[in-house]
């Protein structure tokens, strides 16, 4: 996990911010069971974010995050909006995205933002990439979950 004083700017911007609604987190036993469903780690950054805050909206859009119950546990007709393994399942029956591609926050008609899973940096974070609509090309956005925050927030 990140080291909590890396994260300090990322804490004081959703403090600061107006445009940031989060919840109160997720235990650690959900998460670890996304990522087990999932068959991946979230990066460092993602992962604190989780834990702290668990879901909630940027700027009037969901940002994905983490229903709190365990994947077996819930009900597979329900669609649960704000879950990134939803969305993940979503895309993946969809095939709009790469499958390398996470979804975690989408501007409706105009742009997502996607972690590549592919990419990882040696402190385990990955890549934050923006897909716009009608274009087949990822653009680099940020470097890691928290950069993309801050700035999202700044």
């Amino acid at each position: 996990m990140a080291e909590e004083h890396q994260l300090e700017p990322l804490r004081e911007a959703i403090s600061r911010s107006k445009r940031a609604k989060f919840a109160s987190g997720v235990p650690l036993e959900i998460v670890a069971d996304a990522e087990r469903h999932l068959r991946l780690k979230f990066p460092p950054s993602y992962r604190w974010w989780l834990l702290h805050y668990g879901a909630g909206y940027l700027n009037g859009c969901e940002l994905q995050g983490l229903y709190p119950q365990k994947v077996a546990e819930r009900d597979p007709r329900r669609a649960l909006s704000g879950d990134i393994i939803d969305l993940a399942h979503r895309n993946a029956s969809s095939a709009q995205y790469p499958k390398h591609l996470l979804e975690f926050l989408s501007y409706e008609k105009d742009h997502a933002y996607f972690f590549d899973t592919e990419q990882s940096s040696p402190n385990g974070e990955w890549p934050i990439v923006r897909l716009a609509s009608g274009s087949g090309k990822p653009e680099p956005v940020a470097k890691s979950f928290a950069e993309f925050l801050v700035n999202q927030l700044s």
